[in-house]
């Protein structure tokens, strides 16, 4: 047992190390491959809500039903507030880095994953996700970065790792980059959900002024105003309207042009800030930023919504290097774009981007489970067994949006996801499973014991530092029983796989 390396992954004491050993037993090296299913953004209480919701009273998810049970705390370097590329960095190598930063320390020294760990032993290896596959959780078992917004080079390092199947969203970061931000209004009633909502892809080469008419829905009381940044460069925003049509014309925003300098007002989720751009102020949003203001308005009503914005440079290109989908298939990938591929896609290397970005949960798409399942079909064909990761993507978004309604639909994708993984574990026998979180998202409050008295409520639009739920079922699963570290969890992994990491 090599109690230096796990000292130094994860700074716990030798005591504590050499007990998660001694409970584990002969269970240790009884694992062939590995199933980790991880819900970004899903607390305690998520997890409950979920399950009264879906199951009533006395029902249960599925993944409330596995025979280990523990916690995790997920803070990043430093103690603070994780994001999920810290927390991907750590579930994945062991390793606390700073928020942003991908499958490398706060010094910027590389670390080596549990995928690749599992890679070099000959052990087929795969990521699904329904964000798009180079966003910070896949992204952070097979790729190394400085920042989690740079999604084309992610991208290229996933093919370059060769991992066996890659299944999600994301395609246009395989190819040419292109810069895209998202903007959008979202209406909501008093309680918080939401009614009706509208957006936009904004790719202006220069500050052009983009406006239109919106009609708030019945029963709506506060409009959202978001903005979520895609690509791989950096887009500007300023002077923000959102008005009525008719009587006190004035913007509802807060803060709507940035000349006092800052983003008071703004719910900045990451990547944000105030700079001068031309003669004037603007918020800038870097890739993989985003951030939010909601403010009060009048049901039925008509309002102005506009804004100014640019992309530093949409047309911008990689001349000097194969991108990444060409290169996919010259190393032999199979490459798949639609559902009814899936079923057929067989080969010792596949890559399935169903969507330019994130899966839009639409019927034209395979759902998380049907993704699970290929990959588990592709990835048992290896003698030496495997390693996969499946992220329920979207419970996070979800949650930032405090949308309970969107929370309640994506923990049952992801929970029927889980029901396909353990019932592959179970006709195996040599399968470890382990479900588990990168963060708590929406500081989840429960209230209600059954469907008609559940009351959800969130206390932010942001992470929290809450410990989030974890289980486990099969082989060398005891160990994961109790609380522990996030970085613990790829050495318990490894040591159930008898694997040197």
């Amino acid at each position: 047992m090599n109690i230096r390396a796990y000292r130094s992954r994860t700074g716990i004491p030798l005591f504590f190390a050499l007990t998660v050993a001694l409970l584990a037993g002969p269970a240790w090296s009884a694992a062939k491959s590995v199933i980790v299913l991880i819900g970004d953004g899903m607390g305690p209480m998520t997890v409950r809500a979920a399950s009264i919701k879906l199951h009533g009273r006395d029902g249960k998810l599925v993944m409330q039903g596995l025979p280990v049970k523990g916690v995790l705390c997920t803070t990043s370097f430093g103690g603070g507030v994780t994001d999920s590329a810290a927390a991907a960095t750590a579930l994945a190598s062991g390793y606390k880095t700073k928020n942003g930063m991908i499958g490398m320390t706060q010094d910027g020294s590389l670390v080596r994953s549990i995928l690749e760990a599992c890679r070099d032993a000959g052990k087929s290896t795969g990521l699904v996700a329904t964000s798009s596959i180079t966003h910070a959780t896949p992204a952070g078992f097979a790729s190394h970065v400085s920042s989690r917004g740079s999604e084309y080079d992610i991208a290229s390092q996933l093919v370059a790792s060769r991992v066996n199947v890659l299944l999600g969203g994301g395609k246009s970061f395989f190819l040419e980059p292109q810069g895209d931000a998202w903007i959008g209004v979202d209406f909501k009633d008093a309680a918080g959900t939401k009614l009706s909502g509208w957006s936009e892809r904004m790719r202006h080469k220069t500050g052009e002024e983009s406006e239109r008419t919106v009609l708030t829905p019945p029963g709506a009381a506060s409009a959202n105003v978001w903005i979520w940044r895609g690509g791989s460069l950096n887009a500007f925003f300023d002077d923000f309207t959102l008005s009525p049509k008719k009587g006190d014309s004035a913007t509802r925003l807060v803060n709507a042009d940035f000349e006092k300098g800052d983003a008071s007002g703004w719910n900045l989720w990451s990547g944000c800030e105030v700079v001068r751009d031309g003669a004037s102020m603007a918020l800038r949003v870097a890739p993989g930023g985003g951030c939010d203001q909601t403010v009060p308005v009048d049901a039925g009503r008509e309002y102005s919504f506009g804004y100014r914005g640019r992309i530093s440079d949409p047309d911008a290109g990689l001349p000097d290097r194969r991108l990444p989908w060409d290169e996919a298939a010259r190393v032999g990938y199979v490459r798949i774009e639609k559902k009814g591929e899936l079923a057929g896609a067989s080969g010792p290397f596949v890559l399935g981007l169903f969507e330019p970005g994130a899966m839009e949960n639409t019927p034209a798409e395979p759902t998380l489970a049907e993704m699970a399942g290929k990959a588990f079909d592709l990835l048992g064909r290896g003698p030496q067994g495997f390693f996969l990761m499946v992220e329920g993507s979207q419970i996070d978004w979800a949650a930032h949006g405090n949308d309970a309604e969107g929370l309640y639909r994506q923990m049952a994708w992801f929970d029927d996801t889980v029901k396909a993984a353990l019932a592959y574990a179970k006709k195996k026998g040599d399968v470890l499973v382990v479900v588990t979180a990168d963060h708590e998202t929406g500081g989840v409050t429960v209230e209600g014991s059954t469907a008609s008295t559940l009351k959800l409520a969130f206390t932010t639009k942001g992470h929290t530092d809450t410990r989030v739920p974890l289980f486990a079922y099969g082989p060398g699963s005891k160990a994961f029983a109790g609380a522990h570290d996030n970085t613990e969890v790829p050495q318990l992994i490894a040591r159930a796989l008898g694997l040197a990491f």
